[in-house]
């Protein structure tokens, strides 16, 4: 059995399995894995299900989160397998080019993949 946490971060699952890990993924603003929500789903499947049903407030949260570069990495590999119709991978292109300048901009913070933010010193 697993136990699940809502924190400010997001969502800990912690499995009661011995061998199983214990995850931390971020808030959406709507859940995209409801059918998995006590054994959770692998990163790349929370970001490609984010990709699948983008929303810019979601893209941003994995984009914090996760860092833009895997965020794209997850991206460009739903389209080597051709998992995303046309008109959605325009728009995925478009959210995320403004995800990255809009998260270059935010000097003096450092964005961190999966440690959000830090102030520079």
């Amino acid at each position: 059995m697993a136990d699940v946490q809502k924190n400010d971060g997001g969502v800990s699952i912690t499995a009661g399995e011995p061998g199983q890990q214990t995850r931390t993924q971020p808030t959406l603003s709507y859940p995209r894995h409801w059918s998995s929500p006590i054994t959770g789903v692998s990163d790349d499947v929370f970001i490609a299900g984010v990709i699948a049903e983008p929303t810019l407030d979601d893209l941003i949260t994995c984009g914090l989160h996760y860092g833009v570069k895997r965020v794209r990495s997850v991206y460009a590999e739903m389209l080597t397998t051709g998992e995303l119709p046309a008109a959605v991978q325009r728009y995925v292109e478009r959210m995320l080019d403004d995800v990255e300048i809009g998260l270059s901009r935010t000097a003096p913070i450092n964005i961190e993949p999966s440690g959000g933010c830090r102030e520079n010193q």
